[in-house]
């Protein structure tokens, strides 16, 4: 098959859930002998020179790439919202031009599936009907409005007003969505369960990240024991966690154990996020070239999510290197995972820093969750069961077309 997958950032370099996720299933394809295009949005906060592409990845996936203007601006979202119903967060990456670039390759190829990398790609389904005959996938990264309600549940004043009425506006674009696609394609059970409850009624599947898993966990661990937080920080809901984390969290952790590091990593920070980060005991290191290597070097990782939706992918990634794992209710989301086994689900402060607390008094126990974390992640979200049964189900959908 000629796969297109559309994209509202460039899904590189491969250090954030989003990108990891985007370029494991299409590299999946290609290994499955199917040949993918990429036609994303070259963004302001994630924007990339092609040069910048390494050649193991362009020789599989061909990347068409298009600059797209998609940052705030203060002027254009006070006109939104005193005049228009629809959400600034959506409108933001409908481009004329990336509509044009978009047209044009229609018009010049023919694709048999076209992937909608989330809901910001929806609003290109009228062009693409107008100029493909191509079965149209959205894959639904996770239930965006869902995402905004629970952020609006921890703001205050102000924020908290605009957030819930942008809340109110996205999902009823979300809802507006549905069923124009051929194929819903979800990462979690329950997000598909929730966009049925919405109103879908177009065939779906869960479709998972997949990972490369070595045969045995990372590594063995080292002292003295370190903790970890790996995550975009222009990303909302992991500001507000770290947060919470921080102010909550730390004192008590690092009190119980004053040589104990916390290491935190992540790109775009906002600015003076380094300064609110200078407590004792926190080491900033801002954005990192190896995501591997730094998860590689910690012994407990932790999640601290208050909102969000879909997958935790940074989760995923722990899991199969068979890290020791403390997140809240909210984190493991969508991970058929059971606290005290797999991972520790935490959703106070004191008993996500009593958790924490109990791994760093004993190592044995952070190497038993670990192993187990491994186990699980070996079983559930190896390469080949995220993307060969839903290969198999398109297959399925071809031959209920033809009859």
């Amino acid at each position: 098959m000629k796969i297109l997958s559309l994209a509202n950032k460039v899904p590189f370099p491969r250090k954030d859930g989003g990108a990891i996720g985007i370029l494991n299933i299409l590299e999946g394809y290609v290994d499955n002998g199917h040949q993918v295009t990429l036609l994303a949005m070259n963004t302001p906060k994630h924007h990339i020179h092609e040069r910048e592409l390494p050649i193991g990845l362009t020789s599989k996936i061909r990347f068409k790439l298009v600059d797209v203007d998609t940052n705030i601006r203060i002027t254009k979202l006070v006109i939104n919202w005193l005049f228009s119903t629809k959400a600034y967060i959506l409108e933001r990456f409908i481009s004329p031009l990336f509509k044009k670039q978009l047209i044009r390759l229609l018009q010049e190829e023919s694709f048999d599936v076209i992937q909608l990398e989330g809901l910001y790609l929806c609003p290109y389904i009228m062009a693409i009907r107008k100029y493909s005959q191509a079965k149209i996938i959205f894959r639904a990264h996770n239930v965006e409005h869902e995402i905004w309600e629970r952020t609006a549940q921890v703001e205050k004043r102000f924020k908290q007003f605009y957030l819930k009425n942008m809340v109110y506006r996205l999902r009823k674009a979300e809802i507006g969505f549905l069923n124009q696609y051929d194929i819903l394609s979800t990462v979690t059970e329950r997000d598909k369960e929730k966009l049925n409850e919405l109103g879908n009624r177009k065939p779906a599947i869960v479709m998972q990240p997949g990972f490369t898993i070595e045969e045995k966990p990372a590594g063995e661990l080292t002292f003295p024991l370190s903790i970890g937080f790996l995550g975009a920080l222009d990303w909302i809901p992991n500001q507000i966690g770290l947060k919470w984390f921080v102010d909550k969290c730390w004192p008590r952790i690092h009190s119980c154990h004053p040589d104990s590091q916390f290491w935190v990593a992540g790109r775009n920070a906002p600015d003076g996020f380094s300064k609110y980060l200078n407590h004792p005991g926190i080491q900033f290191q801002g954005e990192i070239e190896n995501a591997h290597e730094f998860i590689s070097n910690r012994s407990i990782l932790v999640v601290p999510l208050l909102s969000g939706s879909g997958v935790r992918v940074k989760i995923l990634e722990g899991l199969t290197m068979g890290k020791a794992i403390v997140t809240t209710s909210i984190g493991a989301e969508g991970i058929p995972v059971h606290t005290g086994n797999e991972l520790l689900i935490a959703d106070t402060p004191e008993y996500f820093a009593n958790s924490v607390i109990q791994l760093l008094d004993s190592p044995d126990r952070i190497q038993q969750l670990g192993h187990e974390a491994f186990r699980f992640a070996s079983e559930h979200y190896r390469y080949d069961k995220a993307v060969v049964p839903f290969l198999q189900f398109l297959e399925k959908q071809k031959e209920v077309h033809h009859v």
